[in-house]
């Protein structure tokens, strides 16, 4: 049986096992609110399916096929006529991999740097390239306050490249370099002698 508690309000509709395990899903809530406005809309305009990566089980990939319903906003003064449904806990807008395997590829990335980071996930059957992984870092460090929530930091204050009291740079080799304690009021930079250096 699989269970997603990221998505309670969600229907498991068919589960294919084979080589790889395809779930499909959907909301089980008749109407969704409008992301601009926050109208709950009921009047459905057409449907799609996302194909998104989720975290493996028992080695096996994790394929999520989510039927997602495009809906009119009644509201007139609302910019956005037609939207689709959103699932806030179990992927963002546009994405093609799942919150918890995105969080999972990040601390990747932030413990080993991108391209051990993808030896390992090659190795936990993730199957995220250096690039990829590499991204998300920077992701990550462009909403600093969103990887202290992810990663339970208990600090709230950071700039762009600081990290959970480190300051991270990433090098043109796809290295991610974290330089800590950080002392000064401002982020330090790649190279500081006075800094010690981890790759």
């Amino acid at each position: 049986m699989v269970i997603f508690p990221d998505l309670s309000d969600g229907m498991v509709e068919q589960v294919q096992v084979a080589d790889e395990i395809t779930v499909t899903l959907r909301a089980a809530s008749p109407t969704a609110p409008c992301p601009c406005c926050g109208t709950v809309a009921e009047r459905v305009q057409s449907c799609y399916t996302r194909h998104l990566h989720d975290l493996p089980s028992s080695t096996r990939a994790v394929h999520l096929l989510v039927e997602v319903r495009r809906f009119f906003c009644l509201k007139k003064t609302c910019r956005r006529k037609i939207f689709a449904e959103r699932f806030p806990l179990l992927v963002l807008p546009y994405a093609q991999r799942t919150i918890r395997l995105q969080q999972t590829l990040q601390m990747l990335g932030f413990a080993l740097g991108a391209q051990a980071g993808a030896r390992v996930s090659k190795q936990l059957h993730l199957g995220a390239s250096r690039d990829t992984i590499l991204r998300l870092v920077v992701k990550v460090l462009c909403q600093p306050q969103s990887l202290h929530e992810s990663l339970g930091s208990t600090s709230g204050r950071g700039s762009a490249d600081c990290v959970m009291g480190h300051c991270c740079a990433i090098s043109n080799d796809g290295c991610l370099w974290t330089f800590f304690p950080i002392a000064q009021s401002k982020p330090l930079r790649p190279g500081s002698r006075s800094t010690p250096a981890l790759k």
